[in-house]
């Protein structure tokens, strides 16, 4: 994995140079990564006059043979992007299916680089959700589409809302949607935890787990299989998307109106909320795609969130 990452972060810092000279913190941006992550990527680049810098400026050296590289390794990406895009409709399908009741999952909405982008940069979702389990929104006062998750934009871990959803039946308490979606995305090899500390957790848990459970899943007590690395996911309760919702679910924000006004002004961008819910898409269960509008199920939802 550690190959296709590099592999990933010296094309995307190729296609965002094709554009136009940028600066480390916009290639990192493109990237989805650290700025320190791109050290190798622009080291090799650069050794292999493709990229060259000028002050805190790089650019593009050799137009003609970066536009070769591009041209030869997008249907390589379009076949990752298909991938992505499997994996995004059967994880929302495992949360849908194996999610406590209590969770109160409503929808899952996909939005950002795997629904609109040739090259995604990860999988970006959304649970809807009228339960009790989950924060009311994703609180994060530098919240923002397709950045890098980081000191500068932190946010959810996904595999820890993937824990909280848990699992649907008492008899099969490690049938969750963590093990299930790690499960699914274990092809990709985007695990990153060392021997260390899948030894720790097992000697921590495992016989807890075989007496209480009757089995044990490490993919359920750490993960293993890189869901962090490969999703972005953040929640939003259904009242925020209804403008004469019930203010009892409002908790400590008092209102709904109160809630959402929380939620819009928790994002350093206050369009952020606008922006997914009118690009994204909502899984329909029947069709097993991300087909639906958010505004044809909700209808006002979208306008209740500034668009500038």
């Amino acid at each position: 994995m550690l190959h296709e990452n590099l592999v990933m972060r010296n094309l995307s810092v190729l296609e965002r140079l094709a554009r136009s000279d940028a600066t480390l913190i916009e290639l990192a941006q493109s990237a989805k990564c650290r700025q320190v992550d791109l050290s190798s990527s622009l080291q090799i680049l650069q050794e292999q006059r493709l990229v060259s810098q000028s002050g805190e400026r790089y650019q593009l050296a050799n137009h003609e043979a970066t536009a070769g590289i591009i041209e030869t390794i997008n249907p390589w990406i379009a076949y990752f992007n298909g991938k992505f895009y499997d994996i995004a409709k059967d994880t929302a399908k495992s949360i849908h299916e194996k999610a406590w009741d209590a969770s109160g999952v409503v929808d899952v909405i996909l939005y950002g680089s795997t629904l609109s982008s040739e090259s995604p940069k990860d999988i970006d979702m959304l649970v809807i959700h009228d339960g009790g389990r989950l924060r009311a929104f994703s609180p994060y006062s530098t919240l923002r589409v397709d950045e890098p998750i980081g000191k500068e934009n932190a946010r959810d871990s996904a595999y820890g809302i993937f824990r909280q959803l848990g699992y649907k039946h008492d008899d099969n308490k490690t049938d969750t949607v963590a093990v299930a979606v790690g499960k699914r995305i274990e092809g990709l090899n985007a695990g990153t935890v060392t021997d260390e500390q899948i030894a720790g957790e097992t000697k921590l848990w495992k016989d807890w787990c075989e007496k209480e459970y009757g089995s044990f899943e490490l993919a359920d007590r750490l993960d293993i299989h890189g869901i962090n690395n490969v999703f972005d996911v953040i929640v939003l309760h259904v009242g925020a998307l209804m403008a004469d919702a019930n203010d009892q679910v409002a908790g400590i924000y008092g209102t709904i109106t109160g809630m959402r006004k929380s939620a819009v002004e928790s994002c350093r961008d206050p369009t952020f909320w606008h922006t997914i819910l009118s690009e994204g898409r909502i899984y329909d269960r029947e069709k097993h795609d991300f087909s639906i509008k958010v505004e044809d199920k909700y209808a006002g939802a979208v306008d209740l969130f500034p668009s500038k």
